[in-house]
């Protein structure tokens, strides 16, 4: 679990089924996500926080490579940094057991600095200028892959990760969901498309998951 001592203090750690926690370890940042690599767990987080501990404009992301064992940081590297004033919003994607699979940077024209946005402005804030797949060797060495989908200019709405690595993306645009399948390296391999009828013509929330019983299906 992602843990927090104070305003701007930050760590991981593990509770077992008791809720006792067994372990933990500080990490430099505002934790983002968790995942398994081997026997190890990668933390990915941001250093930037505000003033009261909020994070508020993530400019980089960065991961910490944790032994449960050692209960210590073996590596800490930076997967992520942009270049300009706007939001991104990070996605830790993993396999239905925990592993790790990619990290989704979805890039937006909203302006980044603030953590409430208004009119306009919010409506920028779920607009998709972009979305890219980050891919992480076990020497936390880095590769990425600029998603061709759907969900650009239109409406990301959420995704997924099946057993084998193969990542799902649902977007609406109007009054059509379309839902693709890329595999583990980022390449399309197919889509669905059905008509739906949001409430909010503003923005749409959903929930994306794999569904392990029949394997071959995700639940939207």
């Amino acid at each position: 679990v992602g843990l927090r001592y104070s305003a701007k203090e930050y760590g991981v750690g593990l509770v077992d089924d008791k809720a006792i926690m067994k372990w933990q370890v500080p990490v430099p940042g505002f934790v983002l996500g968790l995942s398994k690599l081997k026997d190890d767990v990668l933390v990915f987080y941001t250093p930037e926080t505000a003033r009261n501990g909020m994070s508020v404009e993530i400019k980089s992301v960065r991961v910490a490579r944790v032994s449960p064992v050692k209960k210590r940081v073996l590596n800490d590297v930076e997967v992520y940094s942009k270049d300009n004033n706007l939001l991104f919003i990070p996605i830790v994607k993993n396999d239905p057991s925990g592993n790790f699979c990619t990290l989704i940077i979805r890039s937006t024209p909203a302006k980044a600095g603030g953590m409430f946005n208004y009119g306009s402005a919010l409506v920028k804030q779920f607009e998709t200028s972009g979305l890219t797949a980050i891919f992480l060797n076990d020497a936390l060495q880095r590769t990425s892959k600029e998603l061709k989908t759907a969900a650009v200019d239109n409406g990301f709405v959420a995704s997924c990760v099946d057993k084998n690595h193969n990542l799902y993306l649902a977007s609406v645009s109007g009054q059509q969901l379309t839902v693709e399948k890329f595999d583990a390296s980022g390449n399309p391999v197919d889509k669905l498309t059905d008509s739906i009828n949001p409430r909010d013509k503003l923005h749409t929330h959903g929930v994306c998951e794999f569904d392990s019983i029949p394997g071959n299906a995700v639940n939207l």
